[in-house]
């Protein structure tokens, strides 16, 4: 169906096929971008969610108003907000009886969770808001600084093209950097990988320790350690 492949969660399948569709639709209409509804609540869920599964804090900005074809004009408004406004304005609207439902998570979270933080302090909405503004910058701030980074330790190697990596720069970087230059890394030489703290943390571990060789990672690549140069070769 779309071509999209069942793997993970049943919520997670249907959120492909929305994109899928709505890329369609997208396409046969000539539009410039997708509108999603996703509001305030919706951003809290996603960030609880993602705290409780473990993230990075990256993770924890949770959805951008701008990303790629998709925007998000409602995520500073609450879910009370949108309603009263559709009321006032005698505005039909369709309810998914599956929010309703305890099997997920994201329900028990916006049944329990969320509503007790409302509870002890009306200002939550508010301050949750500010907080996540200021997530959004630090990890601005970092993405620069990780880029910076990436620039200093790679150079495309004259006659492959290669991105070459100086171990001793590498080494030295914070271990924050270290992550994000890998990711960065990573993504620069196409290769294809699940992003997950657990894969990033076992190429840092090779690229720290004092042995060279290969180092086996996905889709039939490997890394290459030889003396304080590393790259990313394919598998032979």
């Amino acid at each position: 169906m779309l071509g999209i492949k069942k793997n993970g969660s049943q919520e997670e399948f249907g959120r492909k096929l929305r994109r899928a569709f709505l890329k369609i639709v997208m396409q046969d209409h000539s539009a410039l971008c997708i509108a999603l509804a996703h509001h305030l609540g919706d951003q809290q869920e996603t960030f609880f969610i993602r705290l409780l599964r473990g993230t990075t804090l990256n993770g924890l900005t949770g959805m951008r108003p701008i990303d790629g074809d998709y925007l998000r004009p409602l995520l500073g408004y609450n879910k009370e907000e949108m309603l009263a406004y559709l009321d006032d304005n005698r505005t039909a609207y369709l309810t998914d009886p599956t929010n309703a439902s305890p099997d997920f998570l994201r329900n028990r979270l916006r049944s329990t969770v969320l509503p007790a933080l409302k509870n002890v302090d009306d200002r939550f909405d508010a301050k949750f808001s500010s907080t996540l503004r200021s997530l959004v910058e630090e990890d601005e701030y970092l993405t620069l600084q990780a880029h910076q980074a990436f620039t200093q330790c790679f150079n495309k190697h004259d006659q492959t093209n290669e991105l070459v990596g100086d171990l001793i720069v590498f080494n030295g970087l914070h271990p924050v950097l270290k992550r994000r230059v890998v990711l960065e890394w990573l993504i620069a030489t196409q290769v294809s990988f699940l992003p997950s703290t657990r894969f990033i943390e076992e190429v840092i571990r090779f690229l720290s320790s004092p042995r060279g060789g290969s180092h086996c990672i996905a889709s039939g690549c490997q890394i290459i350690k030889k003396k304080k140069d590393f790259w990313i070769s394919s598998l032979r």
